[in-house]
This record gives structure tokens, C-alpha cells and sequence, in this order.
């Protein structure tokens, strides 16, 4: 009878270890990674450039690089989502020379406050790009002179595209 009584312990010991260990990972995971932390105020050309070209660094080119948009509060078309992603990748492809099949772009649920997209490199979160509401996220040669600009969504130009 001892003995069975021994076994219970170590195998209920055993598994409030583990649903220890679950509990307190996930809560460091999502203080790590918790995307308010990284979310910065501004949307301007040159700082989306900075940011998106040191996440190409980090990739390398071989890298997997995710972007994920998020539209923000009164946000209401899923086409402002992919304005967004399409001058993320038409950057990171036509411009810095990544290879699409290192690039993936997806849509997920509404996030709180500002618009974003939030930017991975090898599954981990490296930066989220805040946008305000209804803007794109801009990038390009930010003074207009390359021809890629046509190319780019851009908010605040009266004939975007």
C-alpha cells in the first residue's frame, strides 16, 4: 500500500512540474514578445526604411521573414491591411533584392489602438511598424524621385497608385 501511495506522489509531483513549467514559459513568452513593447509612434518613410532594412540584416538572405498586419482601432478595410503588406514586401523584394520565397505576409485580428504590422525573423518578433489610422505604411525613395514610387501605396498623395 506504501508503495502505491509513492507512486501517486512522484507521478502528481511529476505533473504539477510540468504544468508548472507550461504556465510560467508561456508567461515569459508573451512578456517577451508582447507586441505593445515594441510598438513605436510615427510612420515616416525614412524610419520604416531604417527599420525594414536592419530586418533584412538580421534574416540574412536566407532568412524567413513574416509580416503580420493588424488593423487598429476604427479601421474597417481589410484593403488598408493589404496596402500595408503589399509596400512591406514590394520593399523588401524589389528594393533591398529578398526573395519571395522568404517573405510571407498574412492578416490577423484587429489589434488595439494604432494599426500595425508586426515583423518576424526566424519566429520571433523583431519590431512592429505603428501606423495611424487609415494611413498606408510608407516607404519608397521618400521623395518621389525613383520610379518604384508609383509603385508604393501612399496615403498621402491625392492619386495613390
Amino acid at each position: 500500500m506504501m508503495q502505491l501511495h509513492k507512486k501517486r506522489m512522484t507521478v502528481l509531483a511529476g505533473m504539477c512540474c510540468i504544468c508548472w513549467l507550461v504556465v510560467t514559459g508561456n508567461a515569459v513568452a508573451q512578456n517577451a514578445e508582447s507586441p505593445k513593447t515594441y510598438v513605436t509612434i510615427g510612420n515616416t518613410c525614412e524610419s520604416n526604411i531604417a527599420r525594414l532594412d536592419r530586418t533584412h540584416s538580421e534574416a540574412g538572405d536566407d532568412g524567413l521573414v513574416i509580416a503580420i498586419a493588424r488593423l487598429g482601432d476604427g479601421e474597417q478595410s481589410r484593403r488598408l491591411n493589404q496596402r500595408r503588406l503589399h509596400n512591406v514586401r514590394l520593399y523588401l523584394e524589389r528594393v533591398r533584392g529578398r526573395a519571395p520565397k522568404t517573405l510571407i505576409t498574412a492578416e490577423s485580428d484587429r489589434a488595439r489602438g494604432r494599426g500595425r504590422v508586426e515583423i518576424y525573423v526566424g519566429g520571433k518578433l523583431v519590431d512592429v511598424l505603428g501606423v495611424a489610422r487609415g494611413e498606408d505604411l510608407y516607404a519608397g525613395s521618400c521623395d518621389g524621385t525613383s520610379e518604384l514610387d508609383n509603385l508604393f501605396y501612399d496615403s498621402r498623395r491625392r492619386k495613390s497608385r
